[in-house]
């Protein structure tokens, strides 16, 4: 197989508050599956102390998985629709990345994002 046609790599940067556990480590375990194939290289939860403090099972949970977590205490600017806060655990998420050379898929916790969808993306050359 060409290095053209061989399927992309992608991290996982999960942004935000963990409104949804049971989704959320529903996607991980679907990321953790794709990472094992190779598709899949990190997954990586940037979520405040303060939310990470209400869901400590869930915490232990993603890492028990694989996730790697990061806990930053909230801004104490948060903006209107606290755009700075979410712009902010996008950048520490980025930071871990910086060195890799991968796609990056920047999600919620709250969102599911269909297994065969972004295998699909992944391994179609040129998509």
């Amino acid at each position: 197989m060409s290095e053209q046609n061989l399927p992309l790599t992608c991290s996982v940067v999960v942004t935000g508050q963990l409104r949804m556990p049971e989704m959320l480590l529903q996607s991980v375990r679907s990321w953790m599956a794709q990472s094992r194939e190779g598709l899949i290289s990190r997954v990586i939860v940037v979520t405040w102390q303060e939310e990470a403090h209400q869901f400590p099972e869930l915490c232990s949970k993603l890492e028990q998985h694989g996730v790697e977590l990061l806990t930053p205490p909230m801004p104490p600017v948060r903006g209107i629709g606290h755009v700075w806060p979410q712009t902010l655990a996008l950048v520490r998420g980025l930071e871990l990345l910086a060195d890799e050379d991968a796609w990056v898929l920047k999600t919620r916790a709250d969102l599911s994002i269909s297994p065969p969808f972004l295998r699909s993306l992944l391994e179609t050359p040129g998509y």
